[in-house]
């Protein structure tokens, strides 16, 4: 427990042999035509990790197919232990998406260690296993937390704690210097979106002349405490989904269509009688059994949101629910599961970085003035702090940037006006201490704006293309 307490730099140990990626084909499932030209590989990152040498898959897709960018963009993936998605299928997505953005630079993607294609890849079957056992079961709320944390705590003794160790912040920061060197560049630009914005923050203090600029979306600063940030997140979503409400004059007109009331209506519900779903997809058996107990409900209106687009069929399937076809949650229920098995996602890679960047138990004042600024669903929410995993995950700290530590690069901080997962005054807070970065607010748009929205896209590619200067697009609501 003590270890908690210790703040260093910690990555395993590389061996002397120098960082390379071997190139070869690419196994995309559909040959794009494409006047860019993509190049797939392996970089051996000179680490071992649970006795076995690290393995990062590496994708590049070109921005001219004659040459390679001396500054190319790298993407930072969020989540913490999200992949960049670089199978077959994901793959030509991503090169049909580089030809819509057309962006001036190359972009190298990577599934960071333990995630995606990359290997090893030690992870948290215990976890996954526990989720299938109890999607049928309906726990109360405090059981749930305890549930997930008691899972966390047997795959951490599973790993180990050298392994847990070398799958956090301080590792991740080792890989991107291992690929910075293999790709044979001086700088490259960093592209980081929602908590990659913090592995991206992480190397940019360690390596400030390897950074050229860096596009951050979606920013989740240091400052913010992920436990902390829970009520105010999915009661954003509510506040949002109210919103969208009352600027649709057909919702406007209905009595029964505010969505937070529909929500406090089903919560009160499900808390005695969750409705049974049954989910289907690649990423479950062909028909899952699934309750919808009320914090899982609450989490499905948080997913739902990170896509503004869905406000109005969300608002739908409320409605529907509330007069008794709880059926109409499946989509959104669906969407959550098939996050929370993710077979690219690691939940090993997730707490090993979460704990290491001061996954600190909040206060019990703290906790309850968080609750109390949103009181409908506080008592949903307000077990989750007596399941501390970080106090059993037990990884040395990730030295940080001090709160008042000014970016050493330009840096464009995009934000979705709709955006309830890193609200738009993050971004503006953090814009607002840091004199080299720029703030752009993209109006209607919501988490990660840079993959989904073309003015948000067509300003990024502006800033690669100079980062000093002023942005020539503007995106109706951009600073």
């Amino acid at each position: 427990m003590a270890l908690l307490g210790i703040t260093v730099m910690l990555a395993s140990p590389r061996s002397a042999m120098a960082a390379s990626i071997t190139w070869g084909d690419c196994d995309l499932a559909t040959p794009e035509a494409s006047a860019a030209a993509i190049d797939c590989g392996w970089l051996e990152t000179g680490d071992r990790l649970a006795g076995e040498a690290v393995r990062l898959r590496v994708v590049r897709l070109r921005a001219r197919p004659d040459r390679i960018d001396a500054t190319p963009v790298v993407y930072v993936p969020g989540g913490p232990g999200s992949a960049a998605g670089l199978g077959p299928e994901a793959l030509s997505g991503w090169q049909r998406w580089q030809q819509r953005a057309r962006w001036p630079r190359d972009i190298v993607l990577f599934d960071p260690r333990a995630t995606g294609r990359s290997r090893p890849r030690p992870t948290c079957e215990s976890i996954r296993s526990r989720r299938l056992a109890a999607a049928a079961q309906a726990p109360s709320a405090g059981v749930e937390f305890d549930q997930e944390a008691r899972a966390a705590e047997g795959c951490y003794r599973s790993l180990g704690r050298e392994t847990a160790a070398a799958l956090g912040p301080a590792a991740q920061r080792g890989d991107l210097e291992a690929l910075v060197a293999a790709l044979g560049v001086d700088a490259v630009n960093l592209w980081a979106v929602s908590y990659g914005t913090r592995i991206a923050r992480v190397y940019a203090q360690a390596k400030p002349a390897q950074v050229r600029a860096m596009v951050l979306d979606s920013v989740y600063p240091f400052a913010r405490n992920d436990l902390l940030a829970l009520p105010a997140q999915i009661g954003g979503a509510l506040a949002r989904l109210d919103a969208s409400c009352a600027a649709a004059p057909a919702c406007g007109r209905k009595s029964d269509a505010v969505p937070s009331d529909l929500v406090d209506n089903l919560l009160a519900r499900y808390a005695s009688r969750p409705p049974t779903l049954a989910l289907a997809g690649p990423e479950m058996p062909v028909e899952t059994r699934f309750k919808v107990t009320p914090y899982r409900l609450l989490l499905m209106v948080l997913m739902a949101s990170y896509d503004a687009n869905n406000a109005a069929d969300t608002r739908a399937r409320l409605q529907r629910a509330r007069a008794g076809s709880a059926d109409a949650l499946r989509p959104l229920a669906e969407r959550l599961w098939r996050q929370a098995l993710d077979s690219a996602r690691n939940e090993a890679v997730f707490w090993s970085t979460r704990c290491a960047l001061g996954g600190t138990v909040p206060s019990m004042s703290a906790w309850r003035d968080a609750l109390s600024r949103h009181p409908a669903i506080a008592a949903y929410l307000a077990p989750a702090r007596g399941a501390p995993v970080c106090d059993v995950w037990q990884v040395p700290r990730t030295a940080t940037p001090a709160h008042d530590a000014s970016l050493a690069a330009p840096a464009l901080v995009v934000s979705g006006s709709e955006d309830a997962v890193t609200p738009p005054d993050w971004a503006r807070a953090f814009a607002d201490r840091h004199p080299l970065a720029r703030l752009l607010t993209v109006a209607g748009a919501g988490h990660g704006a840079s993959f989904t929205n073309a003015c948000a896209i067509a300003a990024i590619g502006d800033f690669w293309a100079a980062p000093a200067e002023p942005l020539r697009v503007s995106c109706a609501g951009s600073d």
